[in-house]
């Protein structure tokens, strides 16, 4: 039996199942059977150590901090095109907007934080129903509160690539959900220590790959096993 583990890219997987599945969550599918789901490309040859399930530890907000003057907060808003144009429009009541914008920002930023800590909840929520699935908080994800969406996630490739590197100590095999090739030295080391180490990538009804073929990944792993929608469909709806 090989000792293997599977680690996940969680936004890079979060995004692949909401092109797979449009509309039909906001977050990830609150009835999935993840042990099933996730241990999908595992055979009886491999010894399941432990599912890693990388998550964003820390929400930031552009800007950092909302003015509580409204020249500072003008000043601001022009360097987004869209509250420039905004503001401009708003010229001859410029104070009452200003300080009408300041209170929609505050309750933009509060919402967004409450949503991030459902998050949280959501992910505690899956450790305690299934076994062998831990989630590693690291990195950040910004939110820019002008242009209302989400920026570049950072820090999850690098905690991701720097556990591959210390699991050449306790395992055989990996398993990758992810397509980022920003993984391939990380997984050249762990091959140069003897390891093999699989990719996982999603095939959608009309036969596209999610996500994304990276063919320069794919070169590298030693094998990419594709699921096909109909074998992730059978486990998200499964409680």
């Amino acid at each position: 039996m090989k000792k293997t583990v599977i680690l996940i890219d969680g936004e890079n997987f979060r995004y692949s199942l909401m092109n797979l599945f449009p509309k039909k969550f906001k977050y990830l599918p609150k009835l999935a059977n993840w042990f099933k789901l996730l241990t999908l490309p595992l055979s009886d040859k491999q010894e399941l150590i432990r599912i890693y399930w990388y998550v964003v530890g820390i929400l930031h907000f552009r800007p950092f901090k909302i003015p509580d003057s409204n020249e500072e907060l003008e000043e601001l808003l022009k360097k987004v095109v869209f509250t420039k144009l905004e503001l401009k429009r708003n010229l001859d009541n410029k104070d009452a907007y200003l300080n009408q914008k300041r209170d929609r920002l505050k309750k933009l930023k509060l919402l967004m934080r409450k949503r991030f800590a459902e998050w949280k909840e959501f992910q505690d929520d899956i450790c305690h129903k299934f076994d062998f699935i831990e989630f590693r908080y690291c990195g950040s994800l910004p939110y820019n509160l002008l242009t209302v969406r989400f920026e570049r996630e950072k820090g999850i490739d690098i905690k991701l690539a720097t556990d591959l590197l210390e699991f050449r100590n306790m395992t055989d095999q990996t398993i990758l959900f992810s397509g980022d090739q920003d993984y391939i030295p990380a997984i050249q080391v762990y091959k140069d220590a003897g390891k093999q180490i699989f990719s996982v990538n999603f095939e959608t009804e009309n036969g596209d790959i999610l996500p994304g073929r990276s063919y320069k990944l794919e070169g590298m792993v030693d094998k990419v096993i594709t699921l096909k929608h109909d074998q992730i469909n059978e486990w998200i709806e499964e409680f």
